[in-house]
């Protein structure tokens, strides 16, 4: 994970495990700056990033993508932390 989106998660107080888990993402996902649809039809864009506002002609900047992800990788720690609080 470059250390620049390391310390974006960092900075958003996400826990540890959010944190490796945003690690394991970063190396396999991949990051497109160009919305596709991905395998099974659904629009996606940066590092697995989905949503109903995404458009096919939609390009983002490397700034941009690290800050989607930041702020799934925050949605899903949320979630992640309420199961086990």
């Amino acid at each position: 994970m470059n250390s620049k989106l390391k310390a974006i998660l960092v900075a958003a107080g996400l826990s540890s495990a959010a944190i490796t888990g945003a690690q394991l993402t970063d190396k396999w996902e991949g990051n497109s700056l160009s919305v596709y649809v991905d395998a099974v039809g659904v629009l996606t864009a940066c590092r697995g990033h989905t949503s109903k506002d995404l458009k096919l002609d939609q390009i983002f900047t490397e700034q941009q993508c690290m800050e989607i992800f930041a702020k799934d990788i925050a949605k899903e720690d949320k979630q992640l932390l309420s199961l086990t609080a």
